[in-house]
């Protein structure tokens, strides 16, 4: 069992690597223009592309086939604005309450020595 696990872990990674050099040196361009000259991106990016080939495989038969260029490039939400917003004035708000109303500690109050746990356990009261 350990072997056949250990024989599939060989095979995809061997195969993971073989599809990361594939895309290192002609799939990059394909998925992205700007990565056209892009040499010292592309070892930085080998051990993801390592581990996940089968979604690079698969983005890749999805832009050869032109199913990708329906859903690329979706403008963001209206309501993403509207929350940034929200944030930037909640955030500060928030904040500047919960310092507001902090605990105020007497500066004038001694300090309080306390005494190391005693060596004996306590008398629970019952008798064998």
């Amino acid at each position: 069992m350990a072997e056949n696990l250990l024989e599939f872990l060989r095979l995809y990674l061997l195969v993971g690597g073989l599809v990361a050099a594939w895309f290192c040196f002609y799939g990059l361009g394909k998925v992205d223009g700007n990565g056209e000259g892009a040499w010292v991106f592309r070892p930085l990016i080998l051990p993801g592309l390592v581990m996940l080939w089968p979604l690079v495989v698969w983005r890749l038969a999805q832009i050869m086939r032109g199913w990708d260029e329906a859903e690329r490039h979706v403008p963001p939400r209206k309501i993403q604005d509207r929350m940034g917003i929200m944030l930037a004035v909640f955030i500060p708000f928030i904040l500047a309450i919960c310092l507001s109303v902090k605990q105020e500690r007497p500066l004038d109050a001694p300090a309080i020595l306390l005494a190391p746990p005693s060596d004996t356990a306590p008398e629970t009261g019952t008798s064998q």
